[in-house]
């Protein structure tokens, strides 16, 4: 919860330095591929699998455009990753983990085409907090080290995304990424953990034009 607090303040920040622009405000869906690897022995011998299972995520969205190419934006959603691992080590195995998370994702976003009347394409990264809500996971034999997701993870993440011509009220953003896991916090973590493609859809509002000096009276 104090993170959540402390990511809307930082947003609200960054709306106000954009006082001469706009923010939009809406909704989130994405679909999420979420990496992982499974180790089997064969012979004497481990090897690794990697493989993926999808997932949907649901939230809100908000940006703030502080210029002509550069805007900050901020997305809270919800999601639930279901992992078929068959993870083995000795006589133990990982078979299989139900995880419920909340994630919030903050982004400094450049537009690769600032003057386009159309479509415009932009660049994306910045961290993505992971909230674990409730979790499951399934063994035999005996409980693996290292194998329950941890209760809050910071990640990164980037990639490519376009804004579609909605009008002057409107907005329309597609976007797809990459999430990466500096450090392996779970046995059946890759280093590229997460592949996810969505779109944001909202409303956007015009901020207030404030004049930065003070005008003299008529009458001085």
């Amino acid at each position: 919860m104090k993170t959540l607090i402390v990511s809307l303040a930082m947003f609200q920040s960054l709306c106000c330095l954009a006082q001469d622009r706009h923010f939009g405000i809406g909704g989130l869906v994405k679909l999420e591929l979420n990496a992982y690897s499974s180790n089997k022995h064969t012979e004497s011998v481990m090897e690794r699998y990697y493989t993926a299972a999808p997932s949907l995520a649901l939230g809100g969205y908000g940006y703030a455009q502080m210029s002509k190419r550069w805007f900050v934006d901020l997305a809270v959603s919800a999601s639930r990753a279901t992992y078929n691992l068959n993870y083995k080590a000795g006589n133990a195995q990982f078979t299989s983990a139900d995880i419920r998370l909340c994630a919030i994702d903050l982004g400094l976003n450049y537009i690769l085409n600032p003057k386009s009347r159309g479509i415009k394409l932009y660049a994306f990264a910045g961290p993505q907090l992971l909230i674990r809500r409730w979790g499951e996971e399934n063994f035999v034999n005996r409980i693996l080290d290292n194998a329950y997701w941890p209760n809050n993870r910071l990640l990164m993440q980037t990639g490519l995304g376009c804004r579609l011509p909605a009008g002057d009220k409107h907005f329309i953003q597609i976007f797809s990424g990459l999430r990466f896991s500096g450090q392996q916090r779970v046995v059946y973590d890759t280093p590229i953990n997460q592949w996810y493609i969505g779109s944001s859809i909202g409303f956007t509002i015009k901020a207030r034009h404030r004049d930065r000096y003070l005008k003299c009276p008529a009458e001085f």
